[in-house]
């Protein structure tokens, strides 16, 4: 089974004032230091779906990823979605799955990402999708049979919409983690901070 990680990050981020994809984490772009969860979580193939500001964060992005460039980006990131799905049709035969995540989810780790795709392999005929704050979202997998609904999607409506059209057949993974993607400088100014007493705790534990 082959599987390919779409990471949407097309949008302009105007809520966040600035190239939210080029906030630095820990020294890291915000971009970076959430392909590198994938990266890190077993994902060979991963494809970046830019718009807004691509030249500058496709400059920065490391050398494995695939970066697809989306022109109408303004129209939404169900829009953004097709896009990425539509170009992995075209640029990976291989792909019988494809794992949709956000570039923002910050807080998501690598461990997660592997549980996700556990299920997945487990249940390779059907959508697997995260579960946080009693909702449906991604990161979420789709077997190829279910990619044309994903190129129909449209204006700023994402994936859940057609999560909760196949709630019958869904299989939910529950990955708090994900909950969390930044919108606002504080909400990453937040995160780092609570990132930085998890550490400090971490290593008062172990000394």
């Amino acid at each position: 089974m082959s599987t390919s990680c779409l990471i949407m990050a097309a949008g302009e981020g105007h809520r966040f004032g600035s190239c939210k994809q080029l906030a630095l984490v820990n020294g890291v772009p915000l971009i970076n230091h959430v392909v590198e969860k994938y990266q890190h979580a077993g994902c060979k193939h991963i494809y970046v779906v830019l718009g807004a500001n691509w030249q500058p964060i496709s400059a920065i992005l490391p050398p494995y990823i695939n970066v697809l460039i989306n022109e109408d980006w303004q129209l939404g990131l169900g829009k953004s979605i097709a896009f990425g799905v539509t170009s992995l049709l075209q640029q990976d035969e291989q792909a019988n799955h494809v794992l949709i995540g956000l570039g923002d989810q910050i807080a998501l780790t690598s461990l997660a990402i592997q549980r996700l795709m556990k299920e997945q392999t487990s249940h390779a005929t059907f959508p697997v999708a995260s579960c946080y704050n009693n909702v449906m979202g991604v990161p979420a997998s789709f077997p190829r049979s279910y990619w044309q609904d994903l190129m129909s999607l449209t204006g700023d409506v994402g994936a859940k919409n057609l999560l909760n059209r196949y709630a019958d057949r869904l299989v939910k993974v529950s990955l708090p983690s994900a909950a969390l993607d930044i919108d606002r400088p504080e909400q990453l100014k937040n995160w780092l901070m609570q990132d930085t007493l998890r550490v400090t705790n971490h290593l008062e534990e172990k000394s």
